[in-house]
């Protein structure tokens, strides 16, 4: 008896263990990234909210101004490749990693990129231009008329996009579709420490938190003048 006994838990705890080995690993991914702008005049938020699809994905990513819907956008992959967006009004192509062209359907236009592999910078027929490090993150951008180079410095930390699946097509895709590029947000994979301001020739470093997991949780700094305090806040979920 005891022996069926002993079988028969032997059994459930292995059920368990395979039903255990069978649920999807969660993975912590970002939910808002809060953009906090105080200056004399008071002070302005914006926002990015961002949604999944059934397979981690970003599908959608909301832009708020003081909380209001600005823009947003609507994300559709090919195994993880970007394909296009906006149901369907603006495609991507890449070849490998590297994005080749981006078309706007409904003005019918073609955005075609080059990639100088050396500086690895981009730059395109619609007057793009953005560079990438080797771990697939912005490291130079315009800003209107500035041009501002991002630092990372701690490798080791964790930015917004670290867990995304297809981390390494997101960058050059939103830097593509210019969306909320006129605000400090830093949608990378690692955290931004600081940036080079090209018009000022001066360094603008940052003061950053992490979790225990060591995801950035806030950056703050100041404009080269000290008269801008900017605080970006990044919440995280587990889907």
């Amino acid at each position: 008896m005891k022996k069926i006994l002993f079988l028969c838990i032997a059994m459930i705890s292995l059920s368990c263990s395979k039903n255990d080995d069978d649920q999807p690993q969660k993975i912590k991914v970002i939910d808002t990234i809060k953009l906090e702008i105080t200056d004399n005049n008071g002070t302005e938020l914006y926002e990015l909210k961002y949604e999944y699809d059934d397979q981690k994905l970003i599908s959608k990513i909301d832009f708020l101004d003081n909380g209001e819907i600005d823009n947003a956008i609507d994300l559709e992959y090919d195994n993880g490749v970007p394909k296009s967006c906006n149901d369907g009004l603006r495609k991507f192509v890449f070849e490998g990693e590297i994005l080749k062209k981006l078309e706007i359907v409904d003005t019918d236009i073609t955005c075609t990129f080059t990639f100088d592999q050396p500086t690895k910078t981009y730059t395109s027929t619609c007057e793009h231009y953005f560079a990438i490090n080797t771990l697939w993150d912005i490291t130079t951008k315009p800003y209107y008329t500035n041009i501002l180079d991002y630092s990372y410095d701690d490798t080791g930390k964790k930015g917004p996009f670290y867990n995304l699946p297809n981390k390494n097509f997101m960058s050059a895709t939103i830097q593509a579709l210019r969306f909320a590029n006129n605000k400090m947000f830093f949608q990378s994979i690692y955290p931004v420490n600081g940036y080079f301001d090209n018009n000022n020739a001066v360094f603008i470093p940052f003061t950053n938190q992490y979790d225990t997991d060591g995801f950035v949780i806030q950056s703050d700094f100041m404009d080269n003048n000290n008269s801008t305090n900017y605080t970006i806040s990044y919440t995280y979920k587990n889907i």
